[in-house]
C-alpha cells in the first residue's frame, strides 16, 4: 500500500516519502537551499511548503525562468493545494500593469517570472513585505544581475521576517557561485539529495545514458580543411603579434581576452591594435563556422552564412568575402549532409517512438533546429515539433509566451512526438511521457547537462543518448560536463563541511505536526523508512601491494682486467650496514643511500601537479592591486578560473590570502625600482606585511643597468632580507603559477578548517565526558583523583617540560626526568648541582649549566 500524505490544506493523491518530508522540515524551519536531482519531487516539498504558509495572513509568491514553467507552476498548485483555484493566479508581462495591481490584490498564491515581481515592486504596485514565503524554482539563476537575484535582494530588505524556499537540481559548480545564490537569497540552511541517499532508492527510475562516438568523414575533413588553415594563419599572425595566448587549440575565452589586448592597444595609441581588431573579429566568426562544421553539420553551417548574408555589418561582409569562406558558400550549398549526426539522430528517434514514446532532441543552435524539423517532417510516423526561446534574431523568429504552452501541450497530448529544443526547454519541462532524449552535442555546464538528462525518467525509466564528434569541441565539452558535475556535490559537501552557512538550531519536532501519512505523525513514518531502506555500506579494504626484490646476478665482461671493479661492485647492501651516519663519503662502495626520500619528494610534487591540474580547478578569490588593472595579469587568472577582486593593496600587487603577499615587478619596473632605491623599501615593507611574502620577477633581460647590480640587489633580497624570489619568463607563466599557489592554499585552508573543526569538537566531547565523571565522583562520595583532574595535572606537568627544555642544553627527554624529580618550578629552583646530577640522563656539564642559569 503506497503511503499518503494528508494535510488540511493539500488535495489528496500526495504520496508520502521520507526524503521530501526530511527538506519540508528544513524549509519550513527557515529559508532553504534545496538541492534535489531532477525527476525526485522538488514540487512536491514546495507544495508542503505552501500548505504550511497558507494559514498567514501574507502572500506566497513562486518565481520561475520561463513563462512555461510558471504556467506549469499553476496549473499543478490548482491541483494539490486545497484552495480556491481563483486564489492560485499567475502574472506575466503581457498583463497590463494595472491589472497586475489587482490580480495581485485579490490572489493568496502568485506564480510569475522573476522580472514581473520585480518591476512591480520597484515602480510600487506590489508590496514585498506583504509575502509570507517566496519560492524560487530554478535557484541557480540567482547571480549577478539576474532578475531572480535582484528580486532576493530587494524581498530582504523590505521583510525582516523573509522566508525563501530556493530549489534547484544543480546550484554551480564553483563554491563562489553556490555562495552568491546562497547570500542573494538570504540562505540560512542547505539540504542536499542524491540518487545514491538510501531514502530514494525506491523512487529513482533507470536512465540509460549511452554515449555515441562518431568520427569525421573524410569528405567533411575536406570542406574543412582550407577554413582550418586559414584559421591557423590568422591566429599565427596574432600570437606573433601578442594579442593571442598561444595554448593547445583556440577556445572562445583565448579569442576574449585577445580582443581586450587589442581593445588596451587602441587605448594607448597602438595602430597596430586596429588590424588585431579586424583580425580577430574575422577569427570569431571563423571559430564559430568552424564549430558548427565540426559539431553540427555542413546544413547547419551553410544556414548560419545564409543568414549571414543579410546582415548590413560591415565586418561581416568582409568575413563573408573570404576566399575559404566564399567558396564553402558558393561550391557546398546543394551538398547532401557528410555529417553522420543526423543520420543518427533520425535512427535513434524511430527506435525512441516505438511503443508510442516521446522524444527530446536537445541542440545549441536554432538552425540546427530548423534543419530537424525539416529533416523529421518527411519520417513517415514522426511528428516534430520546435520549442525555442521568446527572443527573435534577424529571420529567426522566437516563441511567444502562449505559444510555447501550447506546444508543451501538444507534446503532452501526443499532437507532436518529436520535441526539438533549445537551452529554454532544459528546465522544469514536466513531461512524464518524454522516453528519450537526445543530445546533439554535450554541454559544459553541469546546470545544463544535469538539466537536460533530467527531462527524461521522471516518472518510469528513459534513456539519454549524447552525440560527441570525435576530435572536436564535443570530446573536451563532454569531458568538461563530467567533471564539473563531479565537482558541483564536491563543493556542496565542502560548504557543508565548512559551515559557510550561518549557525542555525536543527528544525523542531513539531515543525510538521500538521502532516500525517496514513493517519499517523510524520516522524514516526521517516524512522521507519530509514529503518527498512538502510542498507550497509562495506568497508573499503586496502590493498597491499608486496614488491618483490629480485636479485640480478650480472656477468662481467670477458674482456675486463681482473683487479678492475664494475659499478655493481659499487651497490652495497644498506641493510646490512648498521653505521647510521648518513653523511659518511661513499667512495668505498660499502654503503648505498635509500631514496626514500627522493621517492617522497617526488610523490608529493606528483600530487601537487594532479591537485592543481584543471580537473580539480577550485573555485578561488585573488586580490588584485588595481594598479594592475591595465595589465594583463587579471584577464589570464581569469582564464584560469578564478574570480578576482580589484582593491587598492597598501604593500604588494596580489594578496592570495592573508598568509601569502606577492610582490610583481617586471624587468622594467625592476630596473626603476632599483634605480630610484625603492626596490630595497619595497622588499622591506613586503617582509614585514604577510607571513609568507614573495617577490615575482618577470624577466631580467635589459640592457639599461649592468647585469651585476641586477643579481647583486636580488642577492641582497633573498640572502640577507630572506624574501623569496621568483624568476618567470612572461606574463602567462606568472598568471600560471599565481593560480597553482591560490588553489593549494584554498586546499590547505579547507584542511586547517576542517581539522580544527574535528580537535575542538573532540576535545569538547572528552572535557564535558570528564567532568561529568568528576562530578558523579564527588556526588557519590568517592576520593579518587577524577579524570578531569589527571589531565588538569598532564597539562600543567607538559608546560612545565615545555618551558625547561627551552633552556640551553636541555631537551625534551631530558626535561621530563627532571621534572620528574622536581615535581614544580620551585622544586626544581631547590635541587643543588649536584642533586641534578644524580638525575639520570643528566650530564654534569648539563647540571651545572642549568643551575647557574637558575641560580646565576
Amino acid at each position: 500500500m503506497t503511503p499518503m500524505l494528508s494535510h488540511p490544506r493539500l488535495s489528496e493523491g500526495v504520496e508520502a516519502r521520507a526524503y521530501q518530508l526530511l527538506a519540508a522540515k528544513q524549509a519550513i524551519s527557515g529559508s532553504t537551499l534545496l538541492v534535489m536531482p531532477t525527476g525526485l519531487g522538488k514540487t512536491a516539498v514546495q507544495w508542503m511548503a505552501m500548505a504550511n504558509a497558507l494559514e498567514g495572513s501574507g502572500k506566497i509568491v513562486l518565481v520561475a525562468p520561463t513563462t512555461g514553467l510558471v504556467a506549469q507552476q499553476a496549473r499543478m498548485a490548482k491541483d494539490f493545494i486545497n484552495i480556491d483555484p481563483e486564489k492560485i493566479v499567475t502574472l506575466t508581462g503581457q498583463d497590463r500593469p494595472a491589472k497586475r495591481e489587482k490580480i495581485w490584490g485579490d490572489a493568496k498564491i502568485v506564480m510569475a517570472t522573476p522580472h514581473v515581481i520585480r518591476n512591480d515592486a520597484r515602480n510600487g504596485r506590489i508590496l514585498l513585505s506583504s509575502i509570507d514565503l517566496l519560492i524560487v524554482d530554478e535557484a541557480h539563476h540567482a547571480t549577478g544581475s539576474d532578475s531572480m537575484a535582484q528580486l532576493g535582494d530587494m524581498y530582504l530588505e523590505a521583510s525582516p521576517n523573509a522566508l525563501i524556499l530556493a530549489a534547484t537540481a544543480s546550484p554551480g559548480v564553483k563554491a563562489g557561485k553556490v555562495l552568491e545564490v546562497i547570500q542573494r537569497l538570504g540562505i540560512e540552511r542547505l539540504h542536499v539529495t542524491k540518487r545514491q541517499d538510501d531514502l530514494v532508492q525506491p523512487y529513482i527510475t533507470s536512465m540509460e545514458i549511452t554515449k555515441h562516438e562518431l568520427n569525421i568523414p573524410d569528405n567533411l575533413h575536406d570542406i574543412i580543411r582550407p577554413l582550418r588553415i586559414l584559421e591557423a594563419e590568422e591566429s599565427e599572425f596574432l600570437i606573433r603579434s601578442g594579442f593571442l595566448i598561444r595554448s593547445g587549440r583556440i577556445t572562445t575565452a583565448a579569442i576574449e581576452e585577445a580582443q581586450r589586448r587589442a581593445s588596451a592597444a587602441i587605448g594607448r595609441g597602438d595602430v597596430r591594435g586596429y588590424d588585431a581588431a579586424k583580425r580577430i573579429g574575422d577569427l570569431r566568426r571563423l571559430h564559430r563556422l568552424l564549430d558548427l562544421l565540426d559539431t553540427q553539420g555542413l546544413k547547419c553551417a551553410i544556414k548560419y552564412l545564409e543568414r549571414a548574408k543579410f546582415e548590413k555589418d560591415r565586418k561581416t561582409k568582409r568575413f563573408l568575402s573570404l576566399p575559404p569562406v566564399a567558396n564553402l558558400l558558393r561550391e557546398k550549398k546543394e551538398e547532401v549532409e557528410p555529417h553522420p549526426k543526423p543520420s543518427l539522430v533520425v535512427k535513434l528517434v524511430k527506435e525512441g517512438l516505438q511503443g508510442d514514446g516521446k522524444v527530446i532532441v536537445f541542440t545549441e543552435y536554432r538552425d540546427t533546429v530548423d534543419n530537424f524539423l525539416e529533416i523529421l517532417s518527411q519520417e513517415s510516423d514522426v511528428k516534430p515539433g520546435k520549442f525555442v526561446g521568446q527572443a527573435s534574431k534577424g529571420s529567426q523568429l522566437g516563441m511567444k509566451q502562449k505559444e510555447q504552452i501550447a506546444q508543451l501541450q501538444r507534446f503532452k497530448e501526443g499532437e507532436i512526438n518529436v520535441l526539438v529544443a533549445t537551452s529554454v526547454g532544459e528546465e522544469g519541462l514536466d513531461v512524464p511521457a518524454a522516453d528519450s532524449v537526445i543530445l546533439y552535442e554535450p554541454v559544459p555546464s553541469a546546470i545544463r547537462a544535469i538539466q537536460r538528462r533530467g527531462r527524461t525518467a521522471r516518472q518510469r525509466d528513459g534513456d539519454v543518448h549524447i552525440l560527441i564528434a570525435k576530435g572536436t569541441r564535443d570530446e573536451y565539452v563532454q569531458q568538461a560536463s563530467i567533471k564539473r558535475e563531479q565537482a558541483m556535490y564536491r563543493t556542496l559537501d565542502s560548504l557543508q563541511k565548512q559551515s559557510r552557512l550561518p549557525k542555525r538550531a536543527p528544525p523542531k519536532s513539531d515543525v510538521l505536526a500538521e502532516f500525517k501519512v496514513n493517519g499517523e505523525d510524520v516522524d514516526s513514518f521517516i524512522q521507519s523508512e530509514e529503518q527498512r531502506l538502510f542498507r550497509e555500506r562495506p568497508d573499503p579494504v586496502a590493498e597491499r601491494i608486496e614488491q618483490k626484490q629480485v636479485k640480478k646476478d650480472t656477468v662481467p665482461p670477458a674482456n675486463r682486467p681482473r683487479a678492475q671493479k664494475s659499478l655493481a661492485d659499487f651497490s652495497g647492501n644498506q641493510e646490512n650496514n648498521d653505521d647510521k651516519k648518513w653523511w659518511k663519503p661513499v667512495l668505498d662502495g660499502t654503503i648505498s643511500h635509500s631514496r626514500d626520500n627522493e621517492s617522497k619528494a617526488s610523490a608529493a610534487a606528483q600530487s601537487e601537479v594532479v591537485a592543481n591540474s584543471l580537473e580539480n580547478e577550485p573555485q578561488t578569490m585573488i586580490v588584485v592591486d588595481h594598479r594592475e588593472a591595465n595589465s594583463t595579469l587579471p584577464a589570464m587568472l581569469k582564464l584560469h578560473g578564478h574570480e578576482i577582486s580589484l582593491e587598492s593593496l597598501t604593500v604588494g600587487d596580489i594578496r592570495i590570502s592573508d598568509r601569502i603577499l606577492i610582490e610583481r615587478k617586471t624587468a622594467r619596473d625592476l630596473v626603476d625600482s632599483l634605480i630610484d632605491g625603492r626596490l630595497i623599501h619595497q622588499a622591506r615593507r613586503l617582509h614585514a606585511a604577510a607571513p609568507r611574502p614573495l617577490l615575482i620577477v618577470e624577466s631580467l633581460e635589459t640592457d639599461r643597468v649592468h647585469p651585476n647590480a641586477v643579481h647583486g640587489a636580488m642577492a641582497w633580497v633573498t640572502l640577507d632580507l630572506g624574501l623569496p624570489v621568483l624568476m618567470t619568463g612572461s606574463p602567462e607563466q606568472t598568471a600560471r603559477f599565481i593560480s597553482i599557489a591560490a588553489k593549494r592554499e584554498a586546499r590547505v585552508l579547507d584542511l586547517l578548517i576542517s581539522h580544527a573543526k574535528k580537535r575542538t569538537n573532540e576535545a569538547e566531547k572528552s572535557a564535558i565526558k570528564a567532568a561529568s565523571a568528576e562530578i558523579m565522583s564527588i556526588i557519590g562520595g568517592q576520593n579518587e583523583e577524577g579524570a578531569l583532574s589527571k589531565k588538569w595535572n598532564d597539562e600543567v606537568l607538559e608546560k612545565r617540560v615545555r618551558l625547561i627544555a627551552e633552556l640551553p642544553g636541555i631537551g625534551t627527554a631530558t626535561a621530563k626526568r627532571i621534572m620528574t624529580v622536581a615535581k614544580d618550578i620551585m622544586g626544581l629552583c631547590t635541587l643543588s648541582e649536584h642533586e641534578l646530577t644524580q638525575i639520570e640522563g643528566v650530564s654534569s656539564v648539563q647540571a651545572k649549566d642549568l643551575h647557574k642559569f637558575l641560580h646565576g
